[in-house]
């Protein structure tokens, strides 16, 4: 294979372009000289934060991050339910600033009466569920978590927005995706950021998949057909899930798994 560029970037310096000569999947000779083809050519990049497999979920589902405005944001909701009559509806990318107003529990009721709702703001720290969704995860007017935020009204009823540790109140309702849905997101992830010029990955992804090995043989089987670097991050919040995470590691007796530690 043999790329031309009008600029090459090599990770320190600019050069006025060359051609890269490939083969059998390496760089075998790096030719300076002005060519025609692309406008630059440069290193992968490599993401150090991201949740890849969200990722494919979220550019699988419903996406609300082009909606400007509540008649945008009710069409594409309604638009969705329609071509997706199944019970839950998930989506993200809604942004309170963008459309002009926060969606709350009784827009979403309105829009799709009786189904559970759970959309993702732009940042993934909050969300906005509908009735049934809070009715399905125990959410009532006395409903406190720590680490999070249950809005209310003047009345002291939930509005349906909640904030940080409150939002796994409803997503740990939500039914678990099948591996062949879980399969095809990060698939379509992996082709997402290949398109991005991002080759290499640091992901969390345990809130999809909270099954240590589970998690790791998924992305084991999708890079076999779809290369890109991936280095698994596994949060651990308890000594409970630390423990669990140790004896997974000395059954196995796998490399794959590194003990990271700070003092």
């Amino acid at each position: 294979m043999l790329i031309t560029a009008g600029k090459l970037f090599d990770g320190k310096e600019f050069s006025d372009g060359g051609s890269i000569r490939i083969r059998d999947g390496r760089i075998k000779s790096v030719e300076p000289g002005k060519q025609q083809g692309a406008v630059l050519v440069a290193p992968g990049f490599i993401d150090s934060h991201l949740h890849l497999l969200n990722l494919g979920i979220a550019l699988q589902g419903l996406k609300l991050n082009n909606c400007s405005c509540r008649q945008e944001f009710i069409q594409a909701l309604a638009d969705y339910a329609r071509v997706c009559p199944g019970q839950w509806i998930t989506g993200r990318g809604w942004d309170q600033n963008k459309l002009g107003f926060t969606p709350d529990r009784w827009l979403l009721d309105a829009i799709c009466p009786h189904r559970p709702i759970v959309l993702t703001r732009t940042c993934g720290h909050v969300v906005a569920a509908s009735s049934k969704a809070l009715e399905l995860a125990g959410i009532t007017a006395s409903s406190e978590i720590a680490g999070g935020v249950i809005k209310r009204d003047f009345t002291g009823r939930p509005t349906g927005i909640l904030e940080e540790n409150a939002v796994g109140l409803v997503l740990s309702v939500i039914p678990s995706l099948e591996p062949a849905i879980l399969y095809g997101a990060l698939v379509t992830a992996i082709k997402y950021a290949h398109s991005c010029g991002i080759t290499g990955v640091h992901t969390d992804d345990r809130g999809q998949v909270e099954d240590y090995l589970g998690l790791w043989e998924l992305y084991d089987r999708v890079t076999q057909s779809h290369p890109l670097r991936v280095q698994l991050h596994y949060s651990i919040s308890s000594p409970e899930e630390l423990r669990d995470y140790i004896r997974l590691a000395e059954e196995l007796n796998d490399t794959a798994f590194v003990y990271k530690g700070a003092a």
